[in-house]
């Protein structure tokens, strides 16, 4: 990790590089960063000018963390040896918690309409927007399908 802490340090003296190569260390090593009971109950998001989303189990915990969020930056920055996070914001976030495989939701509410509603599509002109859209509303119907079975 001490390599890895290295070639980020030199490559934001030289060129600036980019957040993301920061956001992946942090996503990576997080545990190691905060210590692990936070890392058990937290993880890192994106990082943006500065600022670190970081993702809390519960608002529970969210609500604990709240005014630690200094705590945090002083651990990231000694952790990088670099001022890359300058701000934490901490976001409840259980769904980013979850296993595959453990699924824990509840039964998925049943879609309005049928399949053919997905005639509503054509009404949306962004294309992107209208693409996932239709996705989504099959998604929806073939998970209602399968709690059905």
């Amino acid at each position: 990790m001490e390599r890895v802490r290295n070639v980020l340090q030199s490559l934001s003296e030289v060129n600036k590089a980019p957040e993301i190569y920061f956001e992946r260390f942090l996503a990576v090593n997080w545990s190691g960063v905060v210590g692990p009971r936070l890392g058990g109950q937290t993880r890192s998001g994106p990082l943006h000018s500065g600022c670190l989303t970081v993702y809390v189990r519960s608002s529970v915990w969210c609500r604990q963390l709240r005014g630690l969020e200094g705590e945090f930056v002083s651990r990231i920055r000694s952790e990088l040896g670099r001022p890359v996070v300058q701000e934490v914001k901490l976001l409840a976030a259980p769904e980013r918690f979850r296993r595959p495989g453990n699924d824990h939701r509840s039964k998925p509410e049943p879609p309005a309409g049928d399949e053919s509603s997905v005639a509503e599509g054509p009404a949306i002109r962004n294309d992107g927007l209208r693409r996932q859209f239709v996705r989504t509303r099959l998604e929806h119907h073939r998970l209602w399908q399968r709690w059905q079975k």
